[in-house]
């Protein structure tokens, strides 16, 4: 957060923990608390987390394709990955939570999903199979 932000937090008095969580504490949909990685225990009423996102890319290992400084894939606007030269690369699309510039939303990783599933598909019909 900017140091204006950080004083604003302050004056209101908001609680900032950084301690990473280890599990929730509930069942199904009734979230009551968090058990943190130093084994202290968090009840609340309110809260909001951010738990960060680290980029699943290591199956990616070896393909020439751009990502951000987040690690985060660069797609075009199909949803095709991009080589480092700019270029999409053949059969390959990504979506969801990993693609760079998006909002990490459950309904943009649908939308992406779809959008990348629908560019597949169409990458398809325009290969030529031999009769």
């Amino acid at each position: 957060m900017s140091p204006p932000v950080l004083e604003q937090v302050k004056a209101r008095k908001i609680n900032i923990i950084e301690t990473k969580i280890k599990r929730h504490i509930g069942e199904k949909t009734n979230l009551l608390g968090f058990e943190m990685v130093d084994g202290t225990e968090l009840f609340f009423h309110g809260f909001l987390v951010d738990e960060g996102l680290i980029p699943n890319t290591k199956f990616l290992d070896g393909w020439d394709y751009q990502k951000d400084e987040e690690g985060l894939i660069i797609a075009n606007e199909d949803m095709q990955m991009l080589d480092s030269n700019g270029d999409p690369i053949p059969g390959l699309f990504a979506a969801g939570d990993i693609i760079s510039g998006e909002r990490n939303l459950i309904a943009t990783a649908f939308a992406l999903g779809q959008e990348a599933g629908l560019s597949a598909s169409d990458s398809l019909r325009r290969w030529h199979f031999p009769h």
